[in-house]
């Protein structure tokens, strides 16, 4: 490997025993069917766009109490067009007006949600809790919901301590393991084939650290983007 590529790996492993010790704590912790739809609004937000952006706009949501649930004289249409003006609202983040990229998509991908488990008496508290295998709630949450696919849905039950084991392959993920020779140049857009192999490989990565990939790709995370804010990439 490059000499960047053993100093990008090195900080990773001096940072897992730290952040594995900070999340172990909250496996399996339950969390309460509010905290688990804002956990997962705050997923299908940060969907090409920064976690930052992501986190404040689904902050914003909750404080505007627009990640409730809907009562019955809050129709699913009302309740989107809601949704659509919160995030078509500018707000400050460090002092600068930022918009949110995607407000009518994401506006009409919430609204579903939230019809989905207010009317259809689905809960996510089962979807999240009943099953044992992170693999087939992870199938079951991409089926369930639209927008939420193989990156959203992990990010989502590592965030919520229901499992470690499945990966978040994200840009900065992409470009570690294109420094180290995981994976060969191309581009961040995978297929869900893409996506699995990729999985795959970084899940066998980090046993070899002796690490949950949840512990290990978090690593990943902190170090790209540090790297990249740094400009050592």
């Amino acid at each position: 490997m490059t000499s960047l590529a053993t100093r990008l790996e090195n900080a990773v492993v001096a940072l897992c025993p730290d952040i594995w010790q900070r999340i172990a704590v909250n496996l399996n912790k339950r969390q309460t069917e509010k905290q688990l739809f804002e956990h997962l609004t705050l997923c299908l937000l940060s969907s090409q766009v920064s976690y930052t952006l992501a986190w404040h706009t689904n902050n914003m949501l909750s404080q505007n109490g627009l990640l409730s649930s809907i009562s019955n004289n809050d129709k699913i249409n009302h309740y989107e067009n809601r949704l659509r003006k919160a995030l078509s609202t500018p707000l400050t983040i460090k002092g600068k007006l930022t918009r949110y990229r995607f407000p009518n998509v994401r506006a009409h991908q919430i609204a579903k949600m939230r019809s989905a488990i207010s009317t259809d008496r689905l809960s996510l508290h089962d979807i999240v809790y009943k099953e044992k295998d992170p693999v087939l709630i992870r199938e079951g949450l991409i089926a369930q919901f639209t927008g939420i696919g193989l990156k959203q849905s992990s990010m989502f039950l590592r965030n919520v301590g229901r499992s470690y084991d499945l990966a978040i392959i994200d840009s900065h993920a992409m470009d570690f393991m294109r420094a180290t020779k995981l994976a060969s140049p191309g581009r961040n857009s995978l297929s869900a084939r893409d996506y699995l192999n990729y999985e795959d490989k970084l899940i066998r990565y980090a046993n070899r650290l002796g690490y949950p990939i949840g512990c290990v790709d978090w690593a990943i995370w902190i170090v790209m983007k540090t790297a990249k804010q740094e400009n050592y990439l």
